[in-house]
C-alpha cells in the first residue's frame, strides 16, 4: 500500500498474467479491409521522434 499524508493513494501488486494464446486466437480469427495496409501507413507516417524539450500542455 502507498500512503500519502497519511491516505492510501495507491496499492502495489504484480501484474496479472497475459493470455498470449487468447489474443493471438482473436487477432487470427479477425478480417482485414481493403484499407488496413493504407491505415497503417499513414499511421506510421504521422510519428515523429523529434522533441523539442518543451512541455506541451494542449
Amino acid at each position: 500500500m502507498i500512503t500519502r499524508g497519511g491516505r492510501r493513494s495507491a496499492t502495489l501488486a504484480p501484474t496479472p498474467a497475459g493470455n498470449g494464446a487468447a489474443i493471438k486466437e482473436f487477432l487470427a480469427a479477425q478480417s482485414l479491409d481493403a484499407d488496413f495496409a493504407d491505415d497503417v501507413a499513414a499511421a506510421q507516417e504521422s510519428v515523429t521522434d523529434e522533441r523539442d524539450g518543451t512541455w506541451h500542455d494542449d
